[in-house]
Parts: C-alpha cells; structure tokens; sequence
C-alpha cells in the first residue's frame, strides 16, 4: 500500500467514526499538521503512531494495512474474529442471529429477483 492509498484509507475511517483531523490527532498523540500530512500521502506514521491508530479507530493493524496476498473477504474474516474475541458468548449468539436473519432476506430477495425475471 502506498502513502496516498494509506492516506485515504485513514481519511475514510476517521470520517466514519465522525472524528475531526483535531480530533484524532489528539487521541493519537500527534499534531493535526502531521496527521494532514499522513492522510494526503505526504508522509506514513510511525509505529507506535500507527499502533495508536488502530487502537482509536477499533481496527486491527492488518486492517488498516492490508497484506497484498490477502483477499478482501480473508481481511475481513481476520477482523470480524478480532472483533468477536473482544464479545461475551451471548453478544457473539446475536451476533449469529443478525447474520443469520440477513443471510435469509439476501436469499428471500435473490428467488425473489429470479421469479420476477422469469415471469
């Protein structure tokens, strides 16, 4: 990943956590000037900046720094099970449920789509 991709990844997960450049700077020990820097891909954080990063934005390192050899969906499996290491055994139950009732209305939709084509 390069310094601008790396940038933008990090721009979009403070975004989505409605966190300003200020904001996260000063949860990560850094100044906002620096944390521009880092976010239009001037610059890349130091590691324990980095570490900082993670911790803030509740994702994982690999996350935020994906390994090229990785796919999308084994990225995300690796932080789904970090996530749920962190959930008591009843969480992780509705978790389950929640994945399952989406799973059911995905399928429900896909026969639905498939019966309106062949109609």
């Amino acid at each position: 990943m390069n310094k601008i991709e790396f940038g933008l990844k990090l721009r979009k997960l403070r975004e989505q956590k409605n966190l300003t450049q200020v904001e996260f700077a000063e949860m990560i020990d850094i100044s906002d000037k620096a944390l521009s820097r880092i976010e239009v891909g001037r610059t890349l954080p130091h590691l324990n900046t980095l570490m900082s990063m993670t911790e803030a934005l509740n994702v994982s390192l690999e996350f935020l720094i994906p390994n090229k050899d990785k796919t999308a969906k084994e990225i995300y499996s690796t932080e789904i099970n970090t996530r749920l290491a962190k959930m008591s055994e009843f969480d992780i139950k509705h978790i389950l449920g929640y994945i399952d009732f989406y799973l059911t209305q995905k399928e429900e939709q896909k026969l639905s789509l498939q019966q309106n084509k062949d109609e």
